[in-house]
């Protein structure tokens, strides 16, 4: 039983024959306390519809995908195994999303999602084990609003990746109140394949018990675009006072992983910080140390001098 012990799918117990209930209207809510299996329930929400989980339901224990437009309200409802998002326009509100994965090296992604739609995701947990806990890929708009993101001891490598794959170009990201805790093992948020003219923007967002060998966000640029990234108000801490001994401290890198023979175009990045703060010290420069908000990295070369490939920046 999926959900609430005493509640099950709608029945007609007077009439012999059962009757099939009648299509629910647009827009109207269904609730998954009515049902014995969530697929159930996910089936009979209209496109555009609700999806209302009970409070204290069942924790999701198979995996579950939506494939049509609908907003999700979770109730602190948690999913055990991974939850796809299938080229639809999907609205994820109040879930618990566990990642299942053995170690920070498995490849069993919590949340993916892919296609051409918007994605939003709000007042929702994120945890667990696995080498990526969100895998994003859609040109549709995302919003990531007011969550929680715990990577625990390191078992999580990278909490959140955009378009990994050149499959989808990310176009209009929004972070807004957003935290993250816990010690990841790599990095918390990182982009790769982009859209001309793409628009990133995090604002009050809070990165806690970062490892100084580690970075709260990483770029690249594989398609040498031009992309604008603005942080307000956002804050950061590293789990040490002594920067990494190999110049890896840092907020943010910008990685370019091409081949010998090619290259990604930082120049083209314009990144704006209002109220960046480390621990209790607002950051107005680059920087050196512990202070270092920015590094370019090379892979057939390693960390670049400063003014070698950098983005455009400003501080406020």
């Amino acid at each position: 039983m999926l959900l609430s012990e005493y509640r099950t799918k709608k029945s007609n117990s007077l009439n012999p024959i059962p009757t099939p209930d009648p299509d629910p209207e647009p827009g109207n809510a269904v609730d998954a306390g009515e049902y014995d299996t969530l697929a159930d329930a996910i089936a009979d929400v209209p496109v555009g519809g609700t999806l209302s989980i009970p409070a204290g339901s069942s924790a999701v224990q198979e995996e579950v995908t939506f494939d049509k437009d609908i907003t999700v309200k979770g109730n602190g409802v948690t999913f055990e195994k991974p939850v796809i998002v299938s080229d639809a326009n999907v609205t994820l509100d109040g879930v618990k999303i566990v990642a299942s994965g053995t170690d920070a090296s498995d490849k069993t992604v919590a949340l993916k999602v892919s296609g051409t739609k918007p994605f939003l995701l709000k007042d929702s947990e994120v945890s667990g084990t696995t080498r990526t806990a969100l895998s994003i890929m859609t040109s549709g708009d995302i919003v990531i609003e007011d969550n929680v993101f715990d990577a625990g001891n390191k078992s999580i490598y990278n909490m959140i990746e955009f378009s990994i794959s050149n499959a989808r170009d990310i176009s209009n990201v929004t972070f807004k109140n957003n935290t993250f805790k816990g010690e990841l093992k790599n990095n918390g948020v990182s982009l790769y394949n982009l859209a001309e003219g793409a628009k990133v923007n995090f604002v009050g967002n809070t990165f806690t018990d970062i490892d100084v060998s580690n970075n709260p966000i990483r770029l690249s640029n594989p398609k040498n675009v031009s992309a604008t990234f603005n942080f307000k108000d956002t804050t950061y801490n590293f789990t040490s006072d002594v920067p990494n001994v190999d110049g890896y401290t840092g907020f943010m890198l910008l990685q370019d992983y091409s081949k010998s023979g090619s290259k990604q175009d930082f120049t083209k990045f314009t990144i704006n910080f209002d109220n960046l703060v480390r621990g209790t010290k607002k950051l107005t420069e680059k920087g050196s140390g512990i202070d270092n908000v920015y590094y370019v990295y090379q892979d057939t070369k390693g960390i670049l001098a400063d003014g070698i490939n950098d983005p455009v920046v400003s501080f406020k």
